[in-house]
């Protein structure tokens, strides 16, 4: 009995989890994709969010408390949303205005807006009475309160699901080849509904009240670092196409290894006109690993895209600024990379900014090793040509001397001394955690 009450307590907490309504794309089939995007454009249009960075507006306690007197259970609200569908309403006043506004608020940039903006007319028209036929002054569920089943979130739900799929069996979603039974299947479509409200959108509202603006910046934070992400890929798809080795290979993976950019113009003059990136400069850094990148890697990758015959989406150039107009990367002050060699960092960086224990994390196999030769040595191609087929052992014999003597190497003592630090603070933090533990216990807290 006691494992029983346990168990069920347990389940009880377990639903209460931020991200159980999350559907990773490993918990559902390819064949859901398409109804998948369907309704995240459907649910958007009711909520007037016609692109990614809209946040779902905050809904009153007097609106839930209202609605959660309306019904006594899930059946009641099912059955009165179906019966409002189905009266014929021609003159909804607020419908119209509804609809404009949305209209007005459509961006020509985004792919959201464009997807709206292709629901006929009629449809969209349906979709709006339903709301306010369900007595709803707008359509805005409440994605904080951790729970979808509330008499005011199943209105909501309920809403959604059966004008979502009254429109897709009318056609309404053919533009993005609708699955028509998929769309039919209410199990399915619920699924997806509560992933996407209860979990996308409540952690984006979650982030945006902790910190206004935040979903902007990280919207704008993902698409510099794909460009950095695709830099890196492109300069490492280079390094294998060379022959380099895969030591090397592998410690220019990370995208943190690469400068990040800015959108700007050229202007209509010079050599390089219209659209380009602006080149950032990358914290830490060497001169050495810029240099190889801009002067050399990074002129085989331009070659590449003008292969003969090949069809390459036209891309802006990357230019770096003149010294006034350069400005520091947006990642400033974020961790670095984690898997490259030391001569990766600029010497005065390394010794003069970086902690003890951050020179002590890029020892390898008991020692600091280098990446490439000193600078002179990476300059051309030609001389790059004398060391790229090396081993990471004859790069390490032939240039480790002169390449470490400009920098710290942690000796044998300190060494020792950091990882008797860090035993001493993972033993502290374990405690901490075992002293809070006991306190939630004891005041009777339920999470």
């Amino acid at each position: 009995m006691p494992e029983s009450f346990a168990g069920l307590k347990k389940e009880k907490e377990k639903e209460k989890r931020a991200n159980d309504w999350h559907l990773t794309k490993e918990e559902y089939p390819i064949t859901w994709r398409i109804t998948k995007k369907c309704l995240e454009i459907h649910v958007r249009a009711l909520w007037c969010l016609p692109h990614q960075n809209a946040i779902p507006p905050k809904v009153s306690e007097g609106d839930i408390a209202f609605f959660a007197n309306q019904f006594a259970n899930e059946s009641d609200i099912k059955t009165s949303v179906h019966s409002s569908l189905r009266r014929n309403v021609n003159n909804i006043r607020a419908v119209k205005d509804r609809i404009t506004r949305l209209k007005a608020s459509f961006s020509d940039s985004s792919l959201i807006s464009v997807n709206i903006s292709r629901i006929k007319e009629p449809l969209l028209e349906y979709m709006f009475e339903a709301v306010a036929l369900a007595g709803l002054s707008r359509w805005s569920p409440d994605v904080l309160s951790q729970d979808p089943e509330s008499m005011y979130n199943l209105l909501h739900e309920h809403v959604a699901l059966a004008t979502f799929m009254k429109v897709v069996k009318s056609g309404g979603y053919d533009f993005m080849a609708a699955d028509y039974t998929l769309g039919q299947d209410f199990m399915v479509v619920r699924q997806l509904y509560r992933s996407f409200v209860f979990s996308y959108f409540k952690n984006m509202v979650r982030k945006e009240a902790k910190k206004p603006g935040a979903v902007i910046a990280s919207r704008e934070r993902d698409v510099v670092v794909k460009r950095m992400d695709n830099l890196g890929s492109n300069r490492v798809s280079i390094l294998k196409a060379e022959g380099f080795r895969r030591e090397l290979i592998k410690s220019q993976k990370e995208y943190e290894c690469h400068s990040d950019d800015d959108e700007g113009d050229a202007g209509a003059t010079g050599n390089v006109r219209g659209p380009v990136y602006y080149i950032r400069e990358k914290e830490g850094r060497s001169s050495k690993y810029t240099n190889f990148y801009h002067q050399v890697i990074d002129t085989r990758v331009r070659q590449r895209s003008r292969k003969r015959g090949a069809h390459k989406k036209q891309t802006r150039p990357r230019l770096k600024p003149s010294a006034p107009q350069a400005q520091h990367s947006r990642f400033w002050g974020e961790p670095m990379p984690k898997d490259v060699f030391v001569d990766y960092f600029q010497p005065s960086f390394w010794n003069g900014e970086m902690t003890l224990e951050d020179q002590v994390s890029y020892i390898r196999d008991g020692e600091l090793q280098i990446g490439m030769p000193p600078a002179r040595f990476c300059e051309s191609w030609e001389e790059i040509m004398k060391w790229k087929g090396l081993s990471q052992a004859q790069i390490q014999m032939t240039y480790g001397k002169e390449v470490l003597k400009d920098y710290h190497i942690p000796t044998p003592e300190e060494i020792k001394q950091v990882a008797e630090n860090q035993n001493a603070s993972s033993s502290s933090e374990e405690e901490e955690e075992e002293d809070t533990d006991l306190g939630d216990d004891d005041a009777g807290e339920v999470e």
